[in-house]
């Protein structure tokens, strides 16, 4: 009879861990197996919506939004968090390069399934640093990848932005870093067959001003 208790003890501990809803940011509990993580302040919805950078006949379109309760796996187990992903179109000298837009029309199960995806806020100190920020403003962080790498790792380019009113108008200020441009595959987990890779993007690094739509 002991043995039943304690069995429907640790099943009712584990039920409630399991429920345990903590906030996106800010929580003392660093990715705890079961918990949400769950943008209860709503910080991550000024970055909703379509914004775009225009300069003669070449733009730059990004779409974001904001995915609920998304499994997310860790080094310490699995976990839920709210997920803002982004994808994107761009037309250079009128040309299109790229456009992924219709896969936010999916409901991923994978976060890094979505060419942007991020939870992660850094501060105006934090590289490159935000001249412009307040002292407590963060910027969001997105990890960018394009279809053709999706099945590579090691890439570490990425995207950071922050929104700001400007003379009434919503803008989105994003910056654009080269990080690690070199990815590999493993086929069929043999690593006598590695392929490696140097990433070319179509996106060219730099500087945005996007005007919200």
């Amino acid at each position: 009879m002991k043995k039943i208790i304690s069995i429907i003890t640790i099943f009712m501990i584990t039920i409630c861990k399991s429920q345990t809803i903590v906030p996106l940011f800010g929580s003392s509990h660093a990715t705890e197996i079961g918990y949400y993580y769950k943008d209860m302040d709503n910080s991550l919805n000024q970055y909703e919506g379509t914004w775009l950078y225009t300069s003669g006949t070449t733009s730059l379109k990004i779409v974001f939004t904001k995915r609920l309760k998304i499994p997310t796996r860790s080094p310490h187990g699995n976990y839920f968090s709210d997920v803002l992903v982004g994808e994107y179109e761009y037309y250079e000298n009128g040309i299109l390069k790229i456009n992924t837009l219709s896969n936010l029309n999916v409901n991923h199960d994978d976060v890094f399934d979505y060419n942007l995806s991020g939870i992660t806020r850094i501060s105006k100190d934090i590289y490159p640093k935000c001249l412009d920020c307040a002292v407590n403003e963060y910027r969001m962080k997105f990890y960018f990848t394009e279809p053709a790498y999706k099945d590579y790792h090691g890439f570490g380019s990425y995207m950071l932005i922050r929104t700001v009113t400007e003379n009434g108008v919503a803008k989105l200020k994003l910056s654009f870093i080269e990080g690690n441009m070199r990815g590999f595959k493993i086929p069929n987990n043999n690593i006598d067959d590695i392929i490696e890779i140097t990433a070319t993007y179509k996106i060219p690094f730099g500087e945005y001003v996007l005007i919200k739509q």
